[in-house]
């Protein structure tokens, strides 16, 4: 699978610092969603298709990518909201963890997102500078390489 045309510029420095002379391995992959989807069950798969129009072939090309992707390595899904999700990740040393979301900003209400931003705060002041970023993460749902609690 893969994603083209999904970054604008260049990498900041702080990542290119970060990431100089190493390739990145996934060390594992949390996410949630209050009512997730299997991608890997064949039901699960098919209502993914169904959110992507006809004539969205390149959306279509990601998706049957990120499905297969799915089969083989599958995440640990919670159904659990991104602010509960987030109190619970616990970073580890010498792991780059990673805050990303789908679309999903426009459906938290304020107040969730308001414990969104205060546990991405956490995360950003419990990292090391090095692989702090200087902007301020948009919104969660999955997380790579984070320690998971409670």
């Amino acid at each position: 699978m893969q994603l083209t045309d999904s970054w604008v510029g260049g990498a900041p420095k702080w990542l290119t610092e970060a990431a100089a002379g190493y390739r990145p391995v996934v060390v594992e992959r949390h996410g949630c969603d209050l009512t997730p989807i299997d991608p890997a069950d064949e039901a699960g798969a098919l209502a993914l298709r169904a959110y992507v129009w006809p004539d969205q072939e390149d959306r279509h090309a990601r998706l049957t990518g990120a499905i297969r992707l799915a089969e083989q390595v599958p995440a640990v899904l919670e159904p659990v909201g991104a602010a509960d999700f987030l109190a619970g990740v616990e970073l580890r040393p010498g792991v780059l963890t990673v805050v990303w979301h789908s679309v999903m900003r426009q459906y938290v209400p304020a107040a969730e997102w308001a414990r969104v931003e205060t546990e991405i705060d956490r995360l950003a002041a419990a990292s090391t500078r090095r692989h702090r970023s200087p902007t301020s993460a948009s919104s969660p749902s999955a997380t790579a390489g984070a320690s998971r609690s409670g």
